[in-house]
């Protein structure tokens, strides 16, 4: 989505953007939602920083102007002064598509594809462990047999 970069040097000073680009780097953005109403973008979100959790929620029209921003934190000056939180966000929100709409974002849905992949991984590694196992027995089974057939053959002769 688009954003003018005049109304993000007009709404964030310098080490606010600084922490937007670091809490975004850092997936600190714990829940998204974007829904458009008429050429407004409604925007609500939440980021997760060491346990303590910040809620903003922001309007953007589709010209790229942002129109309204609030946030729960004490860095935030509804309207006037954005914060980190507003920034990393908008940064999300920036990297998102008009297809994605309406646009719906909770981490802990990643969690559970991150637990799902560990899960297979693990599953993947007991049946390698389990195969090795087993070609290990029929190498051991092959060994016995050959020591009963030379020792038979032996035998005989």
């Amino acid at each position: 989505m688009y954003i003018k970069d005049d109304e993000i040097n007009k709404y964030f000073n310098e080490p606010n953007w600084k922490v937007a680009h670091n809490l975004f780097q850092h997936n600190t953005i714990s829940n998204m939602s974007v829904i458009k109403d008429g050429q407004i973008y409604q925007i609500v979100g939440s980021t997760n920083v060491n346990g303590k959790i910040d809620t903003a929620t922001i309007q953007v029209d589709t010209g790229g102007h942002i129109l309204e921003f609030n946030c729960d934190c004490n860095h935030c000056k509804p309207n006037e002064l954005a914060c980190g939180h507003i920034g990393a966000i908008l940064l999300k929100f920036y990297g998102l598509e008009a297809s994605d709409l309406p646009y719906s974002f909770n981490q802990k849905g990643n969690y559970a594809d991150q637990l799902q992949a560990l899960q297979a991984k693990k599953e993947a590694a007991h049946l390698k462990e389990q195969a090795n196992l087993t070609f290990s027995l029929i190498e051991q089974y092959k060994n016995q047999h050959r020591y009963i057939n030379y020792n038979l053959i032996n035998t005989f002769i």
